[in-house]
């Protein structure tokens, strides 16, 4: 792999910096034909979207809100920004990273290729692009070393999953990295920070007021206030945070992307307790509890199960005031407890 005429510079990047140099490791792992292979696909076929535009790829319906801005990057610079970025991991994590080298030069380079139209119209019964990926580079790789085949073939499925699985949480983390940094580029006056240096108790309290202890029926409330404690629908506190993240012109993939919902609400809260706003009774490692609600009226007791998140009340919300207003379902509340 020599010729690199023709080339993109990130494409010519990774040969000179992170192939050449290890050419000795691709050849005993027997992968630097699959690896020039891959790089020849996305010089030629990668100036597609880095995303596709449909609703039956999952990816795509969960970063729907921003398919359009990320559809202006292509495919080949999402790809080699995700290498890049998964090969500095490796360095960061493993003290012999250089031997893991090829298996994080080729998941990267392939984790999307099956958003190439060409490919996608080769395995017609899917749209999902990880499953046509990795059909494509099991295709490529016909019968070569079986254990680097299935760890690369098992990340690039599950790059879009839940995983417990090191390597493949090292490329899902690649991959949000890279498209933060898209976002940043196509965004003006935007900024990547961390919740914690963004973050306003003041301000989220504030925007939380107005939900507590108004309601619309028996399912219409979003949080009320019962015993000193504010017990909020998780899905509320979510979308709060996520209009301070708009507001303050902060790219987070987490307040982005739908599958993440409950990770960004795991982080939120995680943030609370370090502020400690989180009553005791949420354990340390959850961040929703399962309460059951009991209500008393015209004689009767009823009983409701509810998934909320327990807070505690922030010094300038007055207690008296927010139990004034509360009125039908939500005043018929006499005790909430754990399930």
């Amino acid at each position: 792999m020599n010729n690199t005429a023709g080339l993109s510079d990130t494409g010519k990047l990774i040969i000179s910096g992170y192939i050449q140099p290890y050419r000795r490791i691709f050849v005993l792992q027997d992968v630097l034909d699959i690896t020039t292979e891959l790089i020849k696909l996305l010089e030629l076929h990668g100036d597609c979207p880095s995303i596709l535009m449909t609703m039956k790829d999952e990816e795509s319906a969960n970063l729907r809100i921003i398919r359009e801005s990320l559809a202006r990057i292509t495919l080949k610079e999402h790809t080699y920004c995700v290498t890049l970025n998964l090969i500095n991991s490796l360095k960061n994590e493993y003290p012999d990273y250089h031997v893991h080298i090829p298996g994080a030069v080729v998941t990267a380079l392939a984790h999307d290729i099956g958003k190439i139209p060409d490919v996608i119209d080769s395995f017609s019964d899917t749209r999902e692009h990880p499953v046509i990926s990795a059909r494509k580079l099991r295709d490529m790789f016909a019968g070569k070393n079986e254990i680097f085949t299935d760890k690369v073939i098992r990340a690039i499925e599950s790059h879009h999953s839940q995983s417990n699985n090191s390597f493949t949480r090292m490329l899902q983390h690649a991959d949000r990295k890279a498209r933060e940094t898209e976002l940043l580029k196509l965004s003006q006056n935007s900024k990547i920070a961390p919740l914690s240096s963004w973050f306003s108790l003041e301000d989220f309290y504030k925007r939380l007021d107005p939900h507590i202890n108004f309601a619309k029926g028996a399912f219409g409330w979003k949080a009320f206030s019962f015993r000193g404690v504010i017990y909020c629908r998780p899905d509320l506190i979510y979308k709060i945070v996520k209009d301070l993240c708009v507001e303050f012109y902060i790219i987070d993939l987490m307040f982005l992307d739908e599958s993440a919902l409950e990770k960004a609400i795991d982080r939120i809260v995680s943030h609370l307790r370090d502020h400690d706003m989180i009553p005791d009774q949420l354990k340390a490692n959850r961040f929703t509890q399962k309460y059951i609600l009991k209500t008393y009226a015209t004689h009767a007791t009823r009983s409701y199960n509810a998934i909320l998140t327990p807070l505690k009340p922030v010094g300038f919300y007055n207690m008296s005031e927010l139990e004034s207003r509360k009125i039908g379902f939500l005043e018929t509340i006499k005790s909430v407890s754990r399930a």
